[in-house]
């Protein structure tokens, strides 16, 4: 625990800190505080979610209001805190999806199988991969009860690569779905590949994804996939930066937010 809080300290120093000016800002304005908090959190992509439940505690998230769970080979996170907003408590709730697990095992086989799974190619087509990882993650009994309440509540959706494009298909669930207001869920991704083909309906609709920044790394080729060529986009506001580095370097979540 004191090798992460010092790694947490060096990185991010005291500015990490959750308090009530955080989230002051409408999603759709980009806050590097806020991309910086979204980066700690998926700091990991080792399937059992320790890192991130050591970086939750350190934001000030108590056990007890932390879920980790997994549909299929994808590992969700859950937690949810109290805050104070301009001097009303609110409850931020978190949702932090996991990237491609790169060990030999059986949940890395159906990550890659699925990432590969474009589907269709026609234009407003979804990612065929990602859309059914997010189904499957939307339907569950956790995230079910979790998004439930939705009175004071503000939303803060995240992920790297793989975890990244599905949070960002989540999100778009959220608000195209489920009617969730834009105004209330911050999405912040990393290194995410694209998740359209062509335009699509939802981006066209007044407030929807406004919120949604998406930070590529222009030295990282996962957000290239699939082919932009090919008519292939990211949903949201794209954040380009720049950071030196080979294959695994340069879509490394570590470098991300230390570049930010």
């Amino acid at each position: 625990m004191k090798f992460i809080k010092r790694i947490f300290k060096r990185l991010f120093g005291r500015k990490l800190a959750l308090n009530r000016r955080t989230f002051c800002s409408p999603p759709s304005k980009y806050s590097k505080k806020i991309a910086r908090i979204a980066g700690s959190i998926d700091s990991d992509n080792t399937a059992d979610g320790e890192v991130e439940l050591k970086t939750l505690k350190l934001l000030g998230f108590k056990q007890e209001n932390i879920q980790i769970f997994a549909q299929e080979s994808d590992t969700i996170i859950l937690a949810e805190k109290q805050i104070d907003i301009k001097r009303n408590a609110v409850t931020l709730k978190v949702i932090s999806i996991r990237g491609s697990d790169v060990a030999f095992t059986e949940n890395a086989f159906k990550d890659w199988i699925s990432n590969f799974d474009v589907g269709k190619l026609f234009k407003g087509a979804e990612h065929k991969g990602f859309a059914q990882s997010t189904d499957l993650i939307t339907s569950s009994r956790e995230f079910q009860n979790f998004i439930k309440n939705r009175k004071d509540t503000i939303f803060l959706v995240t992920g790297h690569s793989r975890g990244g494009a599905i949070a960002a298909e989540i999100m778009n669930h959220m608000l195209k779905e489920l009617d969730f207001p834009g105004d209330n869920i911050y999405g912040y991704t990393f290194g995410a590949p694209s998740t359209i083909r062509g335009e699509d309906e939802v981006d066209t609709r007044i407030g929807e994804l406004v919120g949604l920044h998406q930070i590529e790394n222009e030295n990282d080729n996962v957000p290239k996939l699939p082919p932009q060529a090919w008519g292939w986009s990211n949903r949201g506001t794209v954040h380009t930066i720049s950071f030196p580095g080979k294959m695994f370097e340069a879509h490394s979540l570590k470098s991300y937010v230390r570049f930010l």
